[in-house]
């Protein structure tokens, strides 16, 4: 026998917001607590995958089926935890934007700003430090490469890894360890974004575990053939000795 039990269907992105897109906040917290009072026993929320400007930010064409969504990090919970100051998150509120739609250009430009302040400030909390060093060695699997992957591609101009030069393409150690080696800092940047992403969303299922609240979702069945698995780890999928599908 089972037990019947509703929830609600909600996106993460469409929760209220002052920075233009849902987060992982406080009104995610309020979600949970309006759902406890209604009896509700499920949040089943979309992909939380990171997202491609180029594919339309669209949760269902992921560049990594591990890496999470870092538009969803919210700025108040970075203050909160001393990486940003109020007055660092003002430049947004003055933009005066439509809050009921999402303006993705203006959101990740907007992030990306305050997120790279919050990653120079990072440098000096000791004690958050210790938890990232943790966390990269725990997932290095995927981690390294996504982080390297991300880095290439901005450096290439968004370029899908296929069109990437040969070396970097087919991932020769030469190359891909003087191109890391070059830009550490901002694939540790990247890395930075990914344990951030990871804290408050481990923050936010500590307290729905309270509410007894399940968070369920869909999982990316299907990756991008521009995504960092597919180049990270193309002998597990379906291509010829070009890398082409």
């Amino acid at each position: 026998m089972f037990n019947r039990e509703a929830g609600v269907l909600l996106p993460i992105t469409s929760l209220p917001s002052k920075y233009g897109i849902g987060d992982l906040g406080i009104e995610a917290f309020k979600f949970a607590e309006f759902l406890h009072e209604a009896g509700q026993k499920i949040w089943q929320v979309l992909p939380l995958t990171a997202t491609d400007p180029g594919c339309g930010n669209s949760p269902y064409s992921p560049t990594s089926a591990f890496a999470g969504n870092y538009l969803v990090i919210s700025p108040e919970w970075l203050v909160k935890n001393n990486l940003l100051e109020l007055k660092d998150l003002k430049d947004f509120e003055d933009l005066n934007l439509d809050l009921n739609k999402i303006n993705y250009d203006a959101v990740i430009k907007f992030k990306d700003k305050i997120f790279r302040l919050a990653f120079k400030n990072f440098n000096n909390n000791n004690n958050l430090l210790n938890k990232f060093k943790e966390f990269c060695a725990a997932e290095s699997e995927w981690l390294d490469g996504w982080s390297a992957f991300i880095a290439i591609k901005a450096a290439q101009g968004g370029k899908p890894w296929y069109d990437w030069p040969e070396d970097l393409k087919f991932r020769k150690p030469q190359a891909l360890n003087e191109f890391i080696n070059l830009n550490l800092d901002e694939i540790n940047y990247q890395k930075f974004l990914q344990f951030i992403f990871a804290s408050q969303m481990s923050e936010l299922r500590e307290h729905l575990n309270k509410l007894n609240i399940s968070l369920i979702g869909d999982v990316p069945v299907y990756v991008t053939r521009d995504c960092a698995d597919v180049w990270q780890f193309p002998e597990l999928f379906d291509l010829d000795e070009d890398l082409n599908p």
